[in-house]
């Protein structure tokens, strides 16, 4: 592969982290395919809150206009993890402290069943894959490698995220994932406890190791 200009966006599972567990900046895999892809410019685009739809914009907006001979993206968690409140309603109760704190405590209490009830969640699968083809179509003549929304701990997944796994499961299975990551890369984050943190969906140094050799595997193909 000659020299390229690789940009890499997604929400805040491609950024360090000090907590849970820390993760410097040198252990992302973004980091990590700067360091041996050498000769490539890594340009990285991360924000904590960024959904399927934000990089739509983005693009429509021309701020990611970089000219990238590939766009590495990774988004999803935000908007399919499944929620205990709408966002409207979790505004509206942090400015009510009394309702805040019982509430607080009603879900520590009774997060799955919550969950299981309620099924809220930021955005929906079908909208999430309507997105990245779009995303897609907004660039063409670049490869672009979507990274797969990766799957929880079973243990994590059990109390804090019931019923995950399963959306999850389903969107991995389009195309758009398949072209580059088989489902026997994605079992390894929902079999191996060591590639995530212990919030359940943030990567670890493990996991981002993991998954930077597999990309680096995928860019030098390209």
């Amino acid at each position: 592969m000659s020299d390229k200009k690789i940009l890499c966006i997604g929400d805040s599972l491609g950024k360090p982290r000090g907590r849970p567990s820390l993760v410097r900046l040198e252990d992302t895999w973004p980091k990590l395919l700067a360091k041996n892809l050498r000769g490539h410019q890594i340009i990285r685009n991360f924000n904590p809150s960024k959904q399927s739809k934000d990089i739509v914009e983005e693009v429509q907006n021309d701020s990611l206009c970089y000219y990238a001979d590939i766009i590495i993206v990774q988004v999803g968690v935000v908007e399919l993890y499944p929620r205990c409140l709408k966002r409207i309603e979790l505004e509206i109760i942090k400015r009510l402290p009394l309702v805040r704190n019982m509430w607080k405590y009603l879900v520590s209490a009774y997060r799955p069943q919550i969950i299981k009830f309620r099924k809220k969640s930021y955005g929906s699968p079908s909208r999430y894959i309507e997105n990245l083809l779009e995303f897609e179509k907004l660039n063409l003549g670049t490869k672009i490698i979507f990274i797969p929304p990766l799957p929880h701990p079973p243990d994590f997944e059990r109390f804090h995220s019931p019923g995950y796994n399963a959306v999850i499961g389903e969107v991995i299975k389009n195309d758009i994932f398949a072209r580059y990551f088989d489902s026997e890369f994605i079992n390894l984050y929902a079999n191996t406890d060591a590639l995530m943190v212990e919030d359940g969906h943030h990567l670890s140094v493990a996991g981002h190791r993991t998954l930077a050799a597999k990309l680096i595997k995928i860019c030098e193909a390209l």
